[in-house]
């Protein structure tokens, strides 16, 4: 619970309504993602994924990194993922579409595309198990 605490303090504007905090919830990934062509900081979750943006500070590390609330989305088990072959248009594309949501998504290279697209299926995975 201790570092979902600590996520959340790092997020200006989070809704009164949501919490971070909750039983079996894990941590999975967070890091810079490209989400329907805008640049995002994203926080993925075993059941849902933040979308932030960063807030600009030389003061802060990846770690401290302080970040306003964009949305929520939240990732059950019917959440597809699509990986898209690279092209000059669209590299390290790929999209993750729920029920409630559906974006397509972009990464700098392709080394963090690949680690996004493990970290989604991984979350998708827990989504299975239950």
């Amino acid at each position: 619970f201790k570092q979902l605490k600590t996520l959340q303090k790092r997020i200006s504007n989070f809704p009164d309504e949501k919490s971070l905090i909750k039983t079996n919830r894990i941590f999975i990934r967070e890091g810079k993602m490209n989400l329907n062509k805008q640049p995002y900081y994203a926080l993925l979750f075993s059941d849902c994924i933040i979308v932030t943006t960063e807030l600009q500070s030389k003061r802060f590390s990846t770690s401290n990194k302080k970040l306003q609330f964009q949305e929520w989305f939240d990732f059950g088990s019917d959440v597809e993922i699509f990986n898209y072959p690279d092209s000059k248009m669209t590299p390290n594309a790929f999209s993750i579409r729920g029920s409630s949501f559906s974006c397509n998504c972009s990464t700098d290279n392709a080394q963090e595309k690949v680690y996004w697209l493990t970290a989604l299926e991984k979350a998708r995975s827990y989504n299975q198990q239950e």
